[in-house]
């Protein structure tokens, strides 16, 4: 499902192109003593990578750890000596649902139903 555009395959010939983003043209990006009438269209492109990256990162913990999505509320309850409530180890952490939600969802939504069917984690 990633890689079944080429979006993966272009930001890796860019990072790897500039030595992971740190090549000269792009340190001076961030100095705003220097004109570059391209510094806005190459601030997005490394913002939409970002966000790529940061997609493919959540999508393979989900594949590989998806208890690393786990709500705290299973652990807390067992610590606090109490009966968790049932499938709480199945809850994921709110701000896991919010990134799911507002970043995957929103800019990959073939990913997200992908994670949704094949997690035993309950997203919404």
């Amino acid at each position: 499902m990633l890689n079944r555009d080429d979006r993966y395959k272009k930001i890796r010939d860019r990072c790897n192109n500039n030595t992971h983003y740190n090549f000269y043209s792009n340190i001076v990006l961030n100095d705003n003593q220097i004109y570059n009438p391209d510094r806005i269209k190459w601030l997005n492109l490394f913002s939409k990578d970002i966000e790529a990256i940061f997609i493919q990162h959540i999508t393979y913990v989900f594949y590989l750890n998806e208890y690393y999505m786990m709500s705290s509320d299973y652990i807390d309850y067992v610590d606090m000596g109490m009966q968790p409530e049932d499938d709480s180890q199945y809850w994921v952490a709110p701000f896991v649902q919010k990134v799911f939600d507002k970043i995957i969802k929103k800019k990959r939504y073939d990913i997200a139903e992908e994670i949704k069917k094949s997690t035993t984690m309950q997203l919404l």
